[in-house]
């Protein structure tokens, strides 16, 4: 019985080892360059895991990450390396404080190395390691890890120092379980004619859940006048929307259309979580056009790369169980003694 215990729990772990290797970074990239190389499996869906450490924990544990430093500038660099505080505000958005200030998260965290000496293509790996005090609150925090250099172009003499920086977002939330889940709703949608002279669609979103997001949106247009209908467009970078905050993300056609009524479908996402919403909008000749508000009565998006990562693990535990006892029944059977 015993072997078949440890046989089950083998097999589960397998199913939730910890993290998972991203992709290499492109060595043809000039400059400075970051890459995060481990992703949890329970959120290999989630876009946003791939470039930021997003993470959920308990009181009292430990979070490691291992991040690779690239230098690409063609010369010998000395890199400084720190983990800054962060926080989110409308309209800005993510924003980093000065170095030098602290918040809990950056106190909480620690790196293997602060300082390097780096050549021309060459790469190393720094550790990240956060360590989640046991009294710590529940809730979400933000901060950077920064890699950073000092050009030799600078001019100490005269005071002018150029700095290149780069840096990786870090979302911590501390509760239990895998912390809650991310949530947004789109509150309305805008046509308008911007000072280039094409249109735009302003899509108007709040973050309704208790983690921060980071948002893109995606339009389609369609039945315009003369049955026209128009290619989808995204919205340029992201925005981040930090815990009850509201903000737009604007999507820029490119090109001036028809005025006139259109139906649009606009889909906002955050890693495998979506939104989307459909409506009639009319584009103005010039100016903004009427704001059409949009019924979240009724919830439009599952989840699906959530839901179906926790499906296969639960079937895959269901089909161990299953097979460990029909072995003990079997195991069982031969030992009966005979008539």
């Amino acid at each position: 019985m015993k072997k078949f215990v440890l046989l089950i729990m083998a097999v589960f772990v397998a199913f939730h080892a910890p993290l998972a290797h991203a992709e290499e970074p492109d060595p043809t990239h000039p400059g400075l360059g970051l890459r995060l190389l481990d992703i949890p499996n329970y959120q290999q869906g989630d876009t946003r895991a791939a470039s930021a450490v997003v993470d959920a924990t308990l009181p009292g544990t430990t979070v490691v990450r291992h991040i690779r430093v690239a230098n690409r500038t063609g010369q010998v660099e000395p890199v400084d390396l720190y983990v800054g505080p962060a926080k989110i505000e409308q309209p800005q958005g993510f924003m980093d404080q000065p170095r030098g200030d602290q918040n809990e998260l950056s106190s909480w965290s620690s790196l293997d190395k602060t300082k390097m000496t780096m050549a021309d293509n060459e790469e190393q790996v720094v550790t990240l390691t956060i360590n989640v005090p046991k009294d710590a609150t529940e809730g979400e925090r933000y901060a950077v890890f920064w890699a950073e250099m000092q050009s030799q172009n600078s001019n100490d003499a005269m005071g002018v120092k150029l700095v290149n920086r780069i840096g990786i977002r870090i979302y911590l939330t501390v509760g239990p379980g895998n912390g809650p889940t991310p949530k947004f709703q789109i509150d309305s949608l805008t046509p308008r004619k911007n000072d280039r002279g094409t249109h735009e669609v302003v899509v108007k979103v709040s973050n309704t859940g208790e983690r921060a997001v980071d948002l893109h949106a995606d339009l389609a247009l369609s039945d315009g006048p003369g049955g026209l209908k128009m290619d989808e467009r995204t919205s340029p970078g992201t925005t981040t929307l930090g815990i009850g905050q509201s903000g737009e993300l604007i999507v820029d056609i490119g090109v001036a259309l028809p005025a006139g009524k259109w139906h649009a479908k606009v889909k906002v996402r955050s890693g495998p979580i979506s939104e989307t919403k459909e409506a009639d909008l009319v584009f103005p000749e010039s100016g903004t056009g009427e704001t059409v508000k949009i019924d979240n009565s009724t919830p439009s998006t599952i989840p699906w790369p959530l839901l179906i990562g926790a499906a296969t693990s639960g079937a895959a535990l269901v089909a161990i169980i299953a097979l460990v006892l029909v072995l003990l029944r079997r195991r069982s059977g031969s030992h009966r003694p005979k008539s």
